[in-house]
């Protein structure tokens, strides 16, 4: 029997495969289309047309927003202090969760992760709605939904757009489009970078690792890299930091843990970075700086 974790990685890595991460909006099946350097290209073009769209309405940008906040006291350093101690506490109160020895201390750690969250999201709405008509979250908030209705079709062979037009989409009320965001980012969600190299350190993924060594590029990628998707991409990369890294000799408590996994291996590299010779570092480094990824870059920035 397969557990929880094997069959959400099967899921994942079916997803990044096909192209495409499917979901559900008032009771329709939607396929979002994992884009490609093209669909990226586009994307930026929409990017510049809002940005120089807002730059004529004259609107604020979020630096002169900020200071018009904090000379009328609205927002202002003590607000950004207090959030970011909340998300150091946050993180302390994880890195207990993983310590607790007992079923009650878990409890009580739970839910002070979750009180400390909201306290957070709580903070974090209230600036959203102090910035939100700013230059940068108009630009943003824009390009998402150029994105949705770009991005969205009623097949799987992305024949057939969900919206026909713009318009279309942009006739839905505030509830509508906010539903729609939900729908499918919560189910790109999976798809974050830190998830997809935990999916290659997985052991459902490492046996794969095994006959496959020698290759740059996983077998079902395109070896172009205009053709792979950005999450694909995204894999790619993580293929060629940890293909072949896996040794025999790797302990197997540390083997059915990525988290582990990731520390062991990058203390390793420092440890034979630190035998190496001034010369022998910067070939590595040369090496390493060969490998093109500038269109996973890009979609960063997005």
């Amino acid at each position: 029997m397969h557990s929880k974790k094997e069959i959400y990685y099967s899921i994942m890595l079916s997803e990044i495969c096909s192209g495409y991460t499917k979901f559900n909006f008032q009771k329709k099946l939607i396929f979002y289309k994992h884009p490609n350097c093209f669909d990226i290209a586009k994307l930026k073009e929409k990017y510049l047309y809002f940005l120089n769209r807002a730059k004529s309405a004259e609107k604020k940008t979020n630096e002169e927003l900020e200071k018009e906040f904090k000379e009328n006291g609205l927002w202002g350093i003590e607000q950004e202090k207090k959030i970011k101690e909340k998300r150091n506490y946050l993180e302390g109160l994880k890195d207990n969760l993983e310590k607790a020895k007992t079923k009650q201390e878990e409890e009580i750690i739970e839910k002070n992760i979750k009180e400390t969250d909201r306290e957070i999201s709580l903070l974090l709405n209230e600036k959203d709605k102090l910035f939100s008509d700013s230059l940068e979250n108009y630009v943003e908030k824009k390009v998402k939904e150029y994105e949705l209705f770009y991005l969205c079709f009623n097949d799987k062979n992305f024949k057939e757009r969900y919206f026909e037009t713009e318009e279309d989409f942009n006739c839905l009320n505030i509830n509508e489009i906010t539903e729609f965001k939900i729908s499918v980012y919560s189910e790109l969600r999976s798809l974050s970078a830190k998830k997809i190299e935990l999916l290659i350190l997985s052991n459902y993924f490492q046996p794969i690792f095994g006959s496959n060594t020698k290759e740059s590029i996983p077998f079902y990628f395109s070896t172009k890299q205009e053709d792979r998707t950005y999450f694909q991409n995204i894999f790619t990369y993580y293929w060629q930091i940890y293909n072949g890294v896996i040794e025999a000799d790797t302990p197997n408590y540390i083997r059915e843990d990525p988290n582990k996994l990731i520390k062991y291996i990058k203390a390793k590299n420092n440890k034979e970075k630190r035998k190496m010779s001034p010369k022998d570092k910067d070939s590595q480094e040369m090496n390493i700086n060969q490998v093109d990824f500038s269109k996973v870059k890009n979609a960063n920035d997005l």
